[in-house]
Formats: C-alpha cells, structure tokens, sequence
C-alpha cells in the first residue's frame, strides 16, 4: 500500500489545533495524577503490623505507571507540534499564510483570498497545492518524490 504524503501532510497541518488541545489536556492530567498520589499523612499506623498493604503497593505502582505513560505521552506530542510548527517556519511567508488559514484556521477559500487580496480563488488553490507539496519535501525528503 502506497502513502498519499500529500494527504498526510494535509492530514498533519490539520492536526495543530487539535495536538496543542491534547498538550492541555495531558499536562492537566499529568498535575491530577501527581496531586492525588502526593503521599497523605496516615490517620493511624498500626505499628502491630511489621508490612505494607499490597493494595496500596500496586495503587503506587499504577500511578507511576500512569504518570510515565502520561509524560511519555507530553512529549511525543510536543515533538510533533514543534516538528509541523518547524517545517511550517521553512515555507515561504506566502504559503505558511495560506497553509495556516487552509487547515488550521479552516477558513473558506474565497476568504483567504480576500483576505490576502488575490484576484481569483483559484490563486488561493494553486498556492495551497504548491505549499503542501513543499511541506511534504521537506516532511517526507525525496523518497516521497519518487513515490
């Protein structure tokens, strides 16, 4: 099966808004299990009992467990959200603008080009499809080229 790159750049570009929302999400999560797992002070201790509850071991156990997955999980995500803010940083001013306002700010075409004071829509197409071929350049390399 052979990868579209230009729908997965497409696909990628898209994903910004929604990857800085996970990043939020995470970092709350992260704070909660923290929080909750902060050790309490003990109500009483029964000095009569020479061991730790295995409950509590495993309860322990799961929250580090959680955390590691959860701080694995932050900074994959603010990998990728620096790698597309990268590669967006390397298009030209032109095609970042219309990248940006195509798929992550979802503006309509006839918008954009409004906005960007372009006589006829279709301009705003032509530069989309050249922007996202760049993206995919440099995302992909030259094996996506040769595909």
């Amino acid at each position: 099966m052979k990868l579209n790159y230009f729908k997965a750049a497409e696909e990628e570009i898209s994903s910004l808004n929604d990857l800085k929302r996970s990043l939020e999400v995470l970092r709350k999560r992260q704070n909660r299990i923290i929080a909750e797992g902060a050790p309490h002070l003990p109500v009483a201790i029964d000095y009569s009992k020479p061991y730790t509850n295995a409950a509590y071991v495993n309860n322990t156990l799961n929250e580090l467990l959680e955390l590691s997955e959860t701080e694995r999980a932050i900074s994959a995500t603010e990998r990728k959200i620096q790698e597309i803010e990268l590669i967006l940083d390397m298009l030209s001013e032109e095609q970042r603008k219309v990248l940006t306002m195509f798929y992550i700010q979802k503006l309509p075409a006839e918008t954009i080009a409004e906005e960007l004071s372009y006589e006829a829509v279709k301009s705003v197409y032509n530069i989309r499809n050249r922007a996202v071929a760049a993206y995919v350049l440099i995302a992909y390399g030259a094996y996506s080229q040769q595909l």
